[in-house]
């Protein structure tokens, strides 16, 4: 039995035999010669996650467009994924226009996560994905040393680099891996299980993760994550500090809300009591 659905989730109660999908016209029924046409494979990326806690209030939209005014350049074109862990038990909007709304204001909706069977089937019928439950997003206290902001999402991972090679194993057995050459806009170096080490300049637009800690000897432009599996005594050490965003276990500051004072400097980035901190190196 197929029942149709409108825009409104209510079934219509049609009830129609259901049949296999035939190929149009022109199309290839067989394909079992046909060459390799795409691959299917995972990525990691870190997503914008928009916490939603009073969607209805007609003040929200005017607020976030205050918070994007603040980085422009950081939100612009972001995926945002709808966290619904505040509202989840409440009556979802509309999330169609909610996702017109949110494309207004040039970010991508692509997802809602922690939501209950309502939300579900609401992002489902707005054509929304479906995400499994995060580590929530912190909001972290303004200090005088540094201010926090949200996620951003990451570019496509570029194919690996031959400058790209693994350290001697290191105390616990950890491999540190070290890069050589320049990274460039658009590449992604993860350091899986322990730190990442760049010998050369990172461009705006390279983003390096690392589980453990990341070192820049050189200019740090793109984005810096350490301690990307939650391990919050993850440090970023540059020479010099022009970075896009850094983030520790998942806590963010964006170049927009980094202290002038900073800038250009030789800095280590930390997390003390849930804020980064931003201090001198010698």
């Amino acid at each position: 039995m197929l029942a149709a659905v409108n825009s409104a989730g209510v079934n219509r109660g049609l009830s129609t035999p259901a049949t296999a999908i035939q190929p149009a016209a022109g199309e290839v029924d067989d394909v079992d010669d046909c060459p390799e046409l795409f691959q299917v494979r995972g990525h990691l990326y870190n997503l914008v996650t928009l916490r939603l806690i009073e969607p209805e209030d007609h003040r929200f939209f005017p607020q976030l467009q205050n918070a994007i005014a603040r980085a422009p350049e950081f939100f612009r074109h972001a995926p945002v994924v709808l966290d619904a862990t505040a509202v989840a038990g409440r009556p979802p909007p509309n999330m169609a226009e909610f996702a017109r709304r949110l494309r207004q204001q040039r970010l991508v909706p692509v997802g809602v996560q922690n939501g209950d069977e309502a939300w579900t089937q609401a992002a489902l019928n707005a054509g929304l994905g479906l995400f499994p439950p995060g580590r929530p997003a912190e909001m972290l206290r303004r200090q005088d040393t540094a201010q926090a902001g949200p996620q951003e999402a990451a570019r496509p991972v570029a194919p690996p680099d031959p400058a790209v090679q693994p350290a001697p194993a290191g105390e616990g057995g950890k491999v540190a891996t070290v890069v050589t050459e320049p990274v460039r806009a658009g590449q992604q170096i993860h350091a899986r299980g322990g730190d990442l080490v760049v010998l050369a300049p990172v461009s705006p637009g390279a983003e390096l993760l690392a589980e453990g800690h990341v070192h820049v000897y050189s200019s740090l432009r793109g984005r810096a994550h350490a301690g990307i599996g939650g391990n919050h005594d993850a440090r970023i050490f540059c020479n010099s500090m022009h970075a896009q965003l850094v983030s520790i276990a998942g806590l963010y500051l964006v170049n927009a809300e980094i202290d002038e004072r900073w800038l250009g400097k030789r800095v280590q980035i930390r997390c003390v009591d849930e804020t980064i901190v931003m201090e001198a190196l010698p």
